[in-house]
C-alpha cells in the first residue's frame, strides 16, 4: 500500500514537471526584427547567427525559417518595414 502511494505520486510529480516545461516558442516579427538586426552586425556565420538567436530564445533553424516566410509573405515584410521606420523615427 505505502509502495503504490509512493509509486503514484512519483507518476504524478513527473507528469507535473513535463506538462510544465516550454514548448518551442512561436517567432513573431517583433523578435525577429531583433534578431535580424543583430545578425546583420555580426560576420553572418552560422556560428554567430546561433549565438544570436539562441540568446532570444530560438533555434537557428527558427530563425532562418521565419526569414524565409519574411521573404515569401509582402504582409509580413510590411511589418517589417513599418517596425524599422518606427525604429529610424526614434533614433532621430
Amino acid at each position: 500500500m505505502k509502495i503504490s502511494r509512493i509509486g503514484f505520486a512519483l507518476i504524478i510529480s513527473v507528469a507535473v514537471a513535463f506538462s510544465c516545461t516550454q514548448g518551442k516558442k512561436q517567432m513573431t516579427i517583433e523578435d525577429y526584427y531583433k534578431i535580424d538586426t543583430e545578425v546583420i552586425t555580426t560576420d553572418m556565420k552560422p556560428e554567430s547567427i546561433k549565438k544570436v538567436s539562441e540568446k532570444y530564445g530560438f533555434t537557428p533553424a527558427q530563425y532562418e525559417e521565419f526569414s524565409n516566410r519574411v521573404a515569401a509573405d509582402p504582409e509580413l515584410m510590411e511589418k517589417l518595414g513599418r517596425i524599422r521606420l518606427g525604429e529610424q523615427k526614434n533614433i532621430r
